[in-house]
């Protein structure tokens, strides 16, 4: 399965791809909102989004990715979260919210 993974901390996402290697998921990052949005290839199974981005934040690029594709399911992660973050992301189209640092086993269940 092909994971795209919307993270700017280099540290987290070398991590998180790692991790999804060896769950043999196929992983591919970007390290801003932007650079997600622009690629216009196939699309993936799931996106991993986090909140906190440079530029156009997670909840913004949520929005904006809804408008070109309505299906892929997306997992929003933060380290920062509260309720209304939670309830924002989910009411604009995000499958799931996971706080930051999760256990590997829960970010894989949720994105099955």
């Amino acid at each position: 399965m092909r994971v795209f993974l919307v993270e700017d901390d280099c540290a987290v996402a070398a991590s998180l791809e790692a991790l999804l290697a060896g769950w043999g998921y196929d992983c591919r990052h970007f390290g801003s909102g932007e650079a997600f949005l622009d690629w216009d290839k196939d699309p993936p199974a799931c996106i991993l989004l986090d909140v906190r981005l440079p530029g156009l934040d997670g909840l913004g690029v949520l929005r904006a990715y809804r408008q070109k594709d309505a299906h892929t399911p997306i997992i929003v992660m933060t380290g920062h979260g509260d309720v209304s973050m939670a309830v924002d992301a989910l009411k604009h189209g995000a499958q799931d919210f996971i706080e930051k640092p999760f256990q590997a086993d829960d970010l894989v269940a949720r994105m099955r």
